[in-house]
């Protein structure tokens, strides 16, 4: 029973966090900081580990799928008027299809086979759209000068760091 009402708490204070604009902003970027974390360290075990589990390198993937839907939704909560809504929560179903899978997938059932492809398309269709929101959020001046530029900055990096995985 103390799970339930922990569980419960946690789920209130999320919600209650994430209607909040500008601790929305805050969260997103953290948890968009945490993906890249877990996305780095699943590419630093695969380069210097020959035999990594595959439940680590299937969390990695299911990271670097969340990545560009948190930074989308990062640029658009920059606006003032960005409200959460139940339906922003699709944007992850990749990456928790891949968390929920990641005891059955494989590189040779799953990844080699089309699943990483989908995962480079996932993160181009991402990026462009977020490039498309960002220009418009720069046109309209809807953010202050600072925050242009480190939008600007962000969306750079993450898109170098995704594309550096284009060979």
């Amino acid at each position: 029973m103390q799970h339930w009402s922990s569980s419960k708490f946690f789920y209130r204070w999320v919600f209650c966090e994430l209607t909040k604009a500008k601790k929305l902003s805050n969260l997103l970027l953290g948890l968009l900081f945490i993906a890249v974390a877990i996305r780095v360290a699943k590419s630093t075990l695969w380069l210097f580990y020959s035999d990594v589990s595959m439940i680590i390198l299937n969390i990695g993937f299911g990271a670097h799928l969340a990545i560009v839907p948190l930074l989308m939704l990062y640029v658009l909560s920059s606006k003032a008027n960005f409200k959460w809504a139940w339906y922003h929560f699709f944007h992850f179903i990749p990456c928790f299809v891949v968390f929920v899978l990641s005891g059955t997938l494989s590189t040779s059932n799953f990844w080699y086979v089309g699943g990483y492809s989908a995962l480079l398309y996932h993160s181009v269709i991402y990026l462009l759209t977020t490039m498309y929101y960002l220009a418009v959020i720069l046109r309209q001046n809807d953010v202050p000068a600072e925050a242009n530029t480190w939008l600007k900055t962000l969306f750079t990096s993450v898109t170098l760091f995704c594309m550096a995985e284009i060979n």
